[in-house]
């Protein structure tokens, strides 16, 4: 049976489980990136969308949709497509982990339209046969070197005020696509990482680099963190209650 708490502290009601776990919910959907003026999404998320299928052969890149095949290569402004050899304006990268591909390049070469808004700024792609119009945020590439997507930034431990024998900790959680869960709860950063049950309650959080800094709102409470490395330092401010605060957070790889 699991018992579940709700606690005030730092900046927000946020889930915290004594005998088991609340629920995080699973990574959202990735974001297209923006590079030197060239807009790029992850190569498995544009792949799994469009229903293309994707070939790795000594470093050249297939995706084959029905009669169409794209062909190119990391680093590569050349590209093939149906047989015949065309140039991209921007090649393919590499960045935190993932294969980012040219979005306009690959989509409209395997039959999608895109669509560039840039008030969001985002970008629409519509299915080739399903007409299926997915919108994604785009954000600036750069953010994808300063942070790490690969596990959780753990704060230090805390006592619950009411049940003194148990300490918590914050735990942020960053994604690709501009978002990021923040929880406050006793497990370890692996079950938080991994566990399917775990699913954030609260809303979604949107993070934004400037510089060395990263920050975001949750609920009212203003974080800013100075990234050094695989740590951050945040300090967080309440403008409703003028409470504020800090907290120390180390990244944690989670295999």
């Amino acid at each position: 049976m699991r018992h579940r708490a709700y606690i005030l502290a730092v900046c927000a009601v946020l889930v915290f489980a004594v005998n088991g776990c609340p629920c995080w919910s699973s990574p959202p959907r990735a974001s297209a990136v923006s590079l030197n003026g060239y807009t790029l999404l992850p190569l498995r998320y544009v792949a799994e969308w469009l229903g293309a299928r994707v070939t790795f052969e000594r470093g050249a890149i297939t995706l084959i949709l029905d009669d169409k095949t794209v062909t190119l290569r990391v680093g590569s402004t050349q590209a093939t497509v149906c047989g015949k050899t065309a140039a991209m304006s921007c090649a393919a990268v590499e960045r935190s982990g993932a294969t980012y591909v040219p979005l306009r390049f690959v989509g409209q070469a395997l039959g999608a339209k895109v669509d560039w808004d840039g008030a969001g700024p985002s970008v629409k792609v519509t299915h080739p046969t399903s007409g299926e119009v997915m919108v994604l945020p785009v954000i600036d590439a750069a953010s994808l070197d300063l942070l790490r997507f690969d596990g959780v930034y753990q704060g230090s431990p805390h006592p619950y005020p009411q049940l003194p024998e148990f300490v918590y900790y914050v735990y942020i959680r960053f994604y690709p696509d501009g978002t990021m869960s923040l929880i406050q709860i006793n497990d370890g950063p692996q079950q938080v990482f991994r566990d399917p049950d775990i699913a954030k309650e609260s809303d979604t959080c949107h993070w934004t680099v400037i510089g060395k800094a990263v920050a975001f709102t949750h609920n009212t409470v203003q974080w800013t963190g100075v990234v050094r490395g695989d740590t951050i330092a945040f300090r967080w401010r309440d403008p409703n209650n003028g409470a504020r605060g800090a907290e120390r957070l180390h990244f944690v790889r989670v295999r």
